[in-house]
């Protein structure tokens, strides 16, 4: 799993050495107490993170960037820096759904205990769920497949494609959306997809508004006269705006989020296995051979080695994938020299 602790977002960030920075034990912090050196030299570590900290918010645009995020979603700027990407998801929908007179749905609360949680939601009704402690909650709906790969060596051109932000692709695409789907009455069951002819819904909506916005940007990006002050923002923006939309299926599936819609969710991931197979048929059919895939990415084995001909084929195959869809686009992520394929989740390349 990746770490997100100090030490390693200062090697990651900032490209500061191991020995640069030093890590105070729980154990050492009551020592380094007992004397004034020790308080000293704890100040002076505590002042040194402080300034790595605000190194790293500086090179990354952490204040620029959540200003942006504040602004799309329609929140404050301290909830941004705050919390998490389902609360930001949530302002927007508020906003989206108020605006066409629609009643959202009441928050839920959570009251922690030793053993459990205990959540409230809006008309007083507790139910009980785990804590953090007792581990991971398993997801109630499948999620997205990982084809079998078919391990070993390969010495050749393997070509790496993915889908461009499958899931907010998917919901524009069918149109799914609280507005659009009936919820089923057996919660096992899978939800009917909407008719064409129906309105579009609201969380459609707020993604093509999304990538629309972006790709403005990404067209004032593109002009030569750009000054790089100008630039830069425009590069924050278009981040923000992407940042926005891959978190608008996260709300979905997400037990605590006010909308929760498990079988949104469910159909959605659904949607998302099956365009994996029907890409894998496809490009099968093209003489190729699919050597692994997993969830909105796909490796094939061009078996040759002139670099020029494997983005011939990559083109080819996403040409072809990408006729049969409207918003779901298939693009050339990369090309592999070689690849030692071991399992699922487990190669080198």
């Amino acid at each position: 799993a990746r770490s997100y602790d100090l030490q390693t977002l200062c090697q990651a960030v900032l490209e500061i050495k191991e020995n640069e920075r030093m890590d105070v034990n729980d154990e050492d912090l009551l020592q380094l107490f007992e004397t004034g050196d020790g308080v000293l030299k704890l100040i002076t570590l505590t002042m040194q993170d402080a300034s790595y900290i605000l190194r790293m918010m500086y090179k990354l645009d952490l204040l620029p960037l959540a200003l942006q995020i504040t602004n799309i979603c329609g929140n404050t700027m301290t909830r941004t820096l705050q919390h998490g990407r389902s609360e930001r998801i949530e302002f927007l929908l508020l906003h989206a759904f108020t605006e066409k007179n629609y009643i959202v749905p009441d928050k839920k609360k959570r009251e922690w205990s030793e053993n459990n949680t205990t959540i409230i939601d809006g008309e007083g009704n507790e139910t009980t769920a785990p804590t953090a402690s007792s581990g991971r909650k398993k997801a109630a709906y499948s999620g997205g497949m990982v084809l079998d790969p078919i391990a070993g060596l390969y010495d050749k051109y393997i070509l790496l494609m993915d889908f461009n932000s499958l899931y907010p692709s998917i919901i524009q695409e069918y149109n799914i959306c609280f507005t659009t789907v009936q919820q089923p009455y057996n919660s096992d069951d899978l939800p009917q997809l909407p008719d064409s002819t129906v309105e579009l819904g609201i969380l459609p909506q707020q993604l093509r508004r999304l990538v629309q916005s972006r790709r403005e940007v990404k067209k004032l990006m593109a002009k030569t006269d750009v000054a790089p002050e100008l630039l830069k923002q425009y590069d924050i923006r278009q981040w923000a705006l992407k940042i926005t939309a891959n978190a608008m299926y996260g709300c979905l599936g997400a037990g605590h989020s006010r909308f929760a819609a498990q079988h949104l969710a469910a159909l959605v991931t659904h949607k998302g296995r099956e365009i994996l197979m029907n890409t894998k048929s496809l490009v099968q059919k093209m003489s190729y051979e699919v050597v692994y895939g997993d969830t909105d990415s796909i490796m094939v084995n061009t078996n040759i080695l002139d670099y020029d001909q494997v983005f011939t084929i990559g083109n080819s195959i996403k040409q072809s994938v990408n006729k049969m869809y409207r918003q779901v686009e298939l693009g050339i992520d990369g090309v592999f020299s070689c690849l030692l394929l071991l399992k699922k989740k487990k190669y080198a390349a």
